[in-house]
């Protein structure tokens, strides 16, 4: 840079911080103006102040609680310079805190909440430009030689730029499904699985550097799944490249439990039942599979789930004899203690009233199969309050196979 310019940029940093301390919003804000306008126009610089000060215009946006459209138009102001600055001196720092890197994570922090709370609103569009500019915001940090960089620094920059990138997916997910174009839905979607391949890679990257934040990696890998599991639903792939998805993903420990859960309610919201129900099966067999004894509390919603999504009664008799073969599992007659009353209640009161009702239809075979699994579970579970007496069930029992014998 020239000393002339050098010389402009560092009194226009002077009259920002003068303004600043002037009672006037309206005059701290042009001076602010003023300095950032001067900032970017500069070759590419060390001095951070441009980038700060630029940051502080956009906190004060904040606070003055001006509108989402005007706290759009700083983030790219502040993109703007962070493209311009150099902020390799900090990067190369293992310090805890740097003023252009704090200032940037203001920033990204500030575009992160105001994107989420768009996205709460159904304001779609905008939230994806709130992500799109905390990425940009980030983006030139990644140009330093990697050499140069601290590790630590590395893997914020990277770990950050996948999150913006995932948020982004996910909004324009969101955004794709209110619409009724085609091409415009898939554009959307492809914008976004683009987005999540730049993430997967550089999470990666990421785990390559150094082991440390398995946490974090853990966090976002889950998320990108089940984003990208929610694009390929919208997008209509076929069922059997979807599942072979859900056994691939299932199949890394980093997923975990309650990951396959979530995949079945985005497979069943998109009208992929029998795919919801691979999913509930996956999940059921993997918590099965683990060491340790069986938590039922976990198991039996999920077989609720599998129940609530078969296409007939009948057809969820299987599941019935399911869930009785992992209750019979269970070590010595306290069932009654593991606190399942409203799991076992459901249980006794579907099988009995799906025997009811194939009672009234006169299919007693059938009829007598789910009353006899309703009164097995009813002694599995026998001292709990608020079942049905014994007698009760028996009375009506007999009843179906007097029936059954004629």
């Amino acid at each position: 840079m020239r000393w002339e310019d050098w010389s402009r940029l560092e009194e226009a940093a002077k009259a920002a911080k003068v303004v600043l301390e002037q009672p006037s919003q309206d005059l701290a804000m042009a001076g602010l103006e003023f300095f950032v306008a001067c900032a970017v126009k500069e070759e590419s610089q060390e001095d951070p102040n441009g980038l700060i000060i630029s940051v502080q215009l956009l906190m004060l946006a904040v606070e003055l609680k001006r509108s989402d459209t005007e706290l759009l138009q700083r983030l790219e102001g502040v993109a703007a310079v962070s493209a311009r600055v150099s902020l390799r001196a900090e990067l190369r720092s293992c310090a805890p805190a740097t003023p252009g890197l704090a200032a940037l994570r203001e920033a990204v922090s500030v575009a992160w909440s105001k994107g989420q709370e768009l996205g709460d609103s159904c304001r779609w569009e905008l939230a994806i430009s709130m992500f799109e500019c905390a990425h940009r915001i980030l983006e030139p940090l990644d140009a330093a030689p990697k050499g140069d960089l601290a590790v630590a620094r590395l893997q914020e920059i990277w770990a950050a730029r996948a999150w913006c990138l995932a948020l982004d997916a996910s909004a324009r997910i969101q955004q794709a499904k209110g619409l009724s174009t085609t091409a415009d839905r898939s554009a959307l979607l492809q914008r976004a699985c683009e987005n999540l391949k730049a993430a997967y890679r550089l999470r990666r990257d990421s785990e390559k550097v150094s082991a440390e934040g398995v946490d974090q990696s853990r966090r976002l890998f889950i998320v990108l799944v089940l984003v990208e599991f929610e694009a390929k639903c919208l997008a209509g792939e076929t069922e059997e490249h979807l599942q072979q998805f859900v056994d691939q993903a299932s199949s890394h420990e980093a997923l975990g439990f309650n990951s396959l859960l979530a995949m079945s309610k985005i497979a069943a919201a998109s009208s992929y039942r029998r795919l919801a129900r691979h999913c509930l099966q996956s999940y059921v067999r993997v918590r099965a599979g683990t060491r340790g004894a069986m938590d039922f509390k976990q198991v039996l919603p999920a077989y609720r789930e599998m129940v609530v999504l078969q296409s007939s009664r009948n057809d969820s008799f299987r599941l019935f004899e399911g869930v009785w073969s992992i209750l019979s599992q269970h070590p010595g007659d306290d069932l009654a203690s593991l606190g399942l009353e409203e799991e076992a209640a459901w249980l006794i009161a579907k099988s009995w009233n799906t025997g009811a009702h194939f009672y009234r239809l006169q299919l007693y075979r059938y009829a007598e199969s789910w009353l006899s699994k309703s009164m097995t579970f009813a002694q599995m579970f026998k001292g709990l309050p608020g079942l049905p007496s014994h007698e009760s069930m028996a009375e009506g029992y007999r009843l179906c196979l007097k029936h059954c014998s004629t």
